[in-house]
């Protein structure tokens, strides 16, 4: 009986100790959802970030739109000083000094066409590159984010299967403690059987 006891005892502080490891990796188990939930909000505020610079990159193909609308009015500027021009020179009969207008007026018109045209592409260039830049920092992002999500699934289903084969286990030595009960309530009932025997 004393040897029932004692593996009774036992029985109960290793069941103790292990319903013990259950809580702490239960706690555990919290704590890696949180880090779960955690990482998808920097992977939206990522997917935000890449919105904001493709909003940036749309704002800057508006800005050409808007320089080649500057361009075409200043064609129909040079277009107009040409009817002008003309009709100077039919009025007047002053070509030289208008067909030196004319030339300068050109010329400005050039210089600035072609500044604007340089503006444009430099604008729509950097607009590419930073849109690749953030395509590539977001792939990066997200492929080392799934990573980590892959592995923190991994851990959890393996942490899965050890609570499941500890609370197996739990089972199995709740069925082995009942039966030292048993066998200790046989062990009593024997006793006492055999000390009214004796009398």
């Amino acid at each position: 009986v004393a040897e029932v006891e004692e593996e009774k005892a036992r029985l109960t502080e290793r069941l103790e100790a292990q319903e013990t490891e259950l809580e702490i990796m239960r706690l555990e188990i919290a704590r890696l959802l949180m880090e779960l939930e955690a990482a998808n909000e920097g992977r939206q505020e990522l997917m935000d970030r890449v919105e904001g610079l493709e909003a940036e990159s749309a704002a800057a193909r508006e800005a050409i739109v808007e320089t080649e609308r500057a361009l075409k009015i200043k064609n129909e500027e040079m277009a107009a000083l040409r009817v002008e021009l003309q009709q100077r020179q039919e009025e007047a009969g002053e070509l030289g000094r208008l067909r030196a207008q004319l030339e300068e007026e050109r010329y400005r018109s050039e210089e600035a066409m072609e500044a604007l045209r340089r503006e444009g592409e430099k604008a729509l260039e950097e607009a590419r590159r930073r849109e690749e830049e953030a395509r590539k920092e977001q792939q990066g992002e997200t492929e080392a984010l799934q990573r980590a999500m892959d592995a923190q699934r991994a851990q959890f289903v393996e942490m899965q299967e050890e609570n499941r084969k500890m609370a197996k286990r739990a089972e199995e030595m709740s069925v082995e403690l009942a039966e030292s009960k048993k066998k200790a309530e046989k062990l009593e009932e024997y006793r006492k059987f055999k000390k009214v025997s004796v009398k």
